[in-house]
């Protein structure tokens, strides 16, 4: 592995960084668009797990007094079992045509979520908000990029800003740590790819530094349009790279 793609893989980790300190996601998602090109899809989605539990420790310590910790503990526990199904599965899945669908699928809740009136603010519950859960955790084990949806799912369970970063960070964090043991212990990442994921999180630390300076000058419905954006960039990514 050459300095330039050492190069291009920490600028990714601190853009990641910084979009998931102002949004709450998005780190994931943004690694994932160089370290497929470094590893393997699976060991790609291991490296960046490993990297954003750091990034997810951290900002969860950031806003620690407004963790809502009840609103972390049963989805994690469906979302771990769901993520850890679909790393074990992973080997025999079309990752292309998975890709293309989640990306269609990110784009029109994007498109509904910042055009339809009051959409924002709507509470997803029920059915809803168990598919959020599971899908989730599915597309986390399988592409390492299991935000978009948690979003939707937390910003309407929390009231401001701090809440909704603390609580999300909060369950990332769990669930990510999680993952990280659960490849681990099958041998999908090891010991050789410790330097990229040291490398990873010095980029998204920094990022989320200079992120949390963003973060103090939004409101709450700024937060909000802005997350919605990056998911419907999210699907596009998505979409683009199933079908290359």
């Amino acid at each position: 592995m050459g300095p330039t793609a050492l190069l291009v893989e920490l600028a990714s980790a601190l853009l990641g960084g910084l979009v998931q300190g102002v949004t709450g996601f998005g780190a994931g998602v943004i690694m994932m668009l160089t370290l497929p090109v470094l590893l393997a899809v699976p060991q790609a989605a291991a490296v960046s797990g490993a990297v954003c539990v750091a990034l997810t420790a951290s900002m969860t310590w950031r806003y620690r007094a407004r963790v809502h910790p009840a609103a972390i503990a049963a989805p994690a526990a469906l979302y771990v079992a769901a993520s850890a199904v679909a790393i074990t599965l992973t080997r025999g899945v079309d990752q292309g045509a998975m890709k293309v669908a989640l990306g269609l699928f990110l784009m029109a809740l994007a498109a509904y979520s910042l055009l339809a009136p009051g959409g924002e603010g709507r509470r997803v519950g029920g059915v809803a908000a168990l598919a959020c859960v599971l899908v989730s955790g599915i597309c986390d084990g399988a592409f390492g990029i299991g935000g978009p949806l948690m979003v939707v799912y937390y910003l309407s369970r929390t009231d401001d800003v701090e809440e909704y970063l603390g609580t999300i960070q909060g369950f990332f964090c769990v669930t990510l740590a999680c993952a990280t043991v659960f490849r681990l212990a099958t041998s999908v990442i090891g010991i050789a790819h410790l330097p990229l994921v040291a490398l990873g999180v010095l980029g998204v630390l920094v990022g989320a530094a200079l992120g949390a300076q963003v973060v103090e000058q939004l409101d709450a419905g700024v937060l909000k349009k802005a997350t919605y954006v990056v998911i419907g960039i999210a699907g596009v990514i998505n979409v683009v790279s199933g079908m290359m």
